[in-house]
């Protein structure tokens, strides 16, 4: 995602790069143009100077030219103020859209949630009817089950029984026939007793009931008694077993009822065939919300394969395409570098404003300084120069100008002050102080400056003979420094300097020469 995000941006960025560089040749090029319209409008107005009644012309021409220009300049002023307006209704209209769009992607975010909410739901809703339909056809089926096995059990028990019946009545018959067997003999009846053979006697069961002797002398077929009490044991048995398989199935039938009966609860349907009809209803439901889901998940499988599919291609091309990766890399070393470099401007923008202002503040109170001298010391042949400097003010040549003239006026003063001074003690000070420049009167009407730098003779003598000319001597460079300790300044560099640096640099200047005087003592 985040590398999707820098490529769409580096895409941006390379757009907004050539749409400048054509904007750049567009300039360059009505430029071109522009310097060629007002050259062929040079050679126009130049030839028709040149044709008669020039002056008329000219003015004709001028007249005519500046009124065409301002009919263009006010049509352009409209057309200006139109598109102005256009773009303005346009701004608002793109920014209007972007609202809606992003309105639009909330609601769809919204949509998209709830759809999803919705299919949850749905597939909940499936899988609650789904399971209770599962459950209805199981409880039909054990229900169907129970009722054949009923049915079965039923006649199965019928049939035992009515035989069992019989069965039991013949044994009661015999049973009852048994009392009869075991009376003595009695000559009231002879078809008992044999004459000729009196241990022969004719019994009145079947031939097939001889068995073990009874007391009294008769004898009981005991093997169909067993027999039968066993069968009737059994029987017992398996009605037993029958009842309780009876009463599990109805358990079974119980709880069938009861669930069909919370489900005719739960949906508020009474009747079998309306609760079976909206039982139906929601499973062609749920089987139209599966078909959609099925729907939607192949269009899923789909979007994932073709995502895969791309993610493999951005995968094959990020891997051939190292230098992809290098150009990217290079670029944001590039535009790092030009951020920098940004930054570095700005700071000495920042500080050659800086700069600028005490620069300017310091013009301003000198420029308040040689106006207050300049008052001071202006004389009457300075009138002119005080009008001009009233009139135009403080300007860079008239600073030149104000501050020579006040050099030349404070040389004035100090050749009257130095006319005005003792000689004896002006002599007495520059022997004191070879630095000072001393003018000395010589006998041959003329006199020589002595000075630090050097000795120059001058012609036409002053006309005091009783004393010298005492000139103090500026200071030099050599007086305040070192060449060799200072610091070397560039042009580029040099800027107006406040008192408080001259205080300093004079302070540490006078230092350093009486350390040089020290060191010259040694």
């Amino acid at each position: 995602m985040f590398r999707e995000r820098v490529s769409a941006l580096m895409q941006q960025g390379d757009t907004y790069a050539k749409r400048l560089d054509s904007e750049r040749r567009r300039s360059v090029d009505l430029e071109a143009t522009l310097r060629a319209l007002r050259v062929e409008h040079f050679e126009a107005r130049k030839a028709l100077s040149e044709a008669t009644n020039t002056q008329l012309c000219a003015a004709t021409t001028e007249l005519k030219s500046i009124r065409t220009l301002e009919s263009r300049l006010d049509k352009v002023l409209t057309r200006y103020n139109e598109v102005c307006n256009t773009n303005k209704a346009l701004r608002e209209q793109i920014q209007s859209l972007r609202r809606e769009k992003v309105q639009q992607a909330a609601v769809l975010d919204k949509l998209e949630r709830e759809t999803a909410q919705t299919q949850g739901e749905a597939a909940q809703v499936a899988q609650a009817s789904q399971a209770a339909s599962d459950a209805r056809d199981r409880a039909n089926r054990q229900s169907e089950a129970l009722r054949n096995q009923l049915a079965e059990d039923g006649n199965n028990f019928e049939s035992g029984w009515i035989e069992k019946t019989s069965q039991l009545a013949e044994d009661r018959a015999m049973i009852r026939d048994i009392p009869r067997l075991r009376t003595p003999k009695s000559p009231s009846r002879p078809h008992f007793v044999n004459s000729a053979n009196p241990g022969i006697a004719s019994s009145p069961l079947p031939s097939n009931t001889s068995g073990r002797s009874l007391p009294g002398g008769f004898k009981l077929l005991s093997t169909p008694d067993i027999k039968l009490r066993d069968e009737t044991h059994k029987n017992e048995r398996l009605l037993h077993e029958k009842a309780n398989d009876l009463q599990k199935q109805s358990e079974r039938l119980r709880v069938a009822q009861d669930g069909l009966a919370k489900i005719k609860r739960k949906t508020g349907e009474k009747d079998s065939q309306a609760l079976a009809a909206a039982l139906i209803a929601a499973e062609e439901k749920n089987f139209s919300l599966f078909n959609m889901i099925n729907e939607l998940s192949t269009e899923m499988e789909a979007l994932e394969v073709e995502n895969n599919a791309l993610e493999a291609q951005v995968n094959e091309q990020t891997r051939d395409g190292s230098m992809g990766s290098a150009e990217d890399a290079r670029r944001r070393a590039l535009k790092q570098q030009l951020e920098d470099q940004i930054e570095k401007s700005r700071q000495k923008v920042a500080r050659l404003e800086a700069r600028h202002s005490e620069a300017a503040e310091a013009a301003e109170v000198m420029k308040t300084g040689a106006m207050g001298l300049f008052h001071k010391l202006q004389g009457p042949n300075d009138e002119a120069f005080a009008t001009q400097l009233s009139t135009h003010g403080v300007t860079d040549i008239s600073m030149a100008q104000l501050l020579g003239l006040i050099e030349q006026r404070v040389g004035e003063l100090v050749d009257i002050h130095n006319i005005a001074t003792n000689a004896p003690a002006a002599a007495a000070l520059g022997a004191h102080h070879p630095a000072m420049k001393v003018d000395v009167g010589g006998h041959e009407g003329g006199h020589t400056r002595h000075s630090r730098n050097g000795d120059r003779s001058r012609g036409g003598g002053v006309a005091t003979t009783t004393g010298a000319l005492l000139r103090p001597t500026p200071p030099t460079a050599d007086d305040f420094g070192d060449s060799d300790n200072d610091d070397p300044q560039q042009d580029d560099v040099l800027r107006p300097c406040k008192i408080s640096d001259i205080q300093e640099k004079t302070a540490a200047a006078v230092g350093r020469r009486k350390e040089k005087q020290i060191r010259a003592k040694r």
